[in-house]
């Protein structure tokens, strides 16, 4: 069975090419466009990839993977957060 991936991204253009590239290596592709969304989407189809974009409306991506670090059920997944800005490093840092 292909493994689920979740891609959350709020630039379309961005989460289409990850989607497209994931989907010809095989990954069964889900997209999520704000950090809310990426919440609600990881508890109902409960992926076993996330790749977090850090810029995110509603809610940045530092706080969505806090939030999933702590929620017991999704121990098993593996999140990759990504951001194109230097600027997420230093965020990245308070996480």
């Amino acid at each position: 069975m292909p493994k689920k991936v979740l891609v959350v991204e709020d630039d379309p253009a961005i989460a289409m090419v990850l989607e497209r590239c994931l989907q010809n290596q095989g990954y069964n592709v889900s997209v999520a466009t704000d950090g809310m969304d990426a919440l609600n989407k990881t508890k109902k189809e409960m992926p076993d990839l996330i790749s977090l974009d850090i810029l995110l409306p509603k809610m940045d991506g530092i706080k969505v993977c806090r939030l999933l670090r702590f929620d017991h059920s999704s121990k098993r997944r593996q999140s990759s957060c990504r951001n194109g800005s230097n600027k997420c490093f230093r965020k990245r840092k308070e996480c």
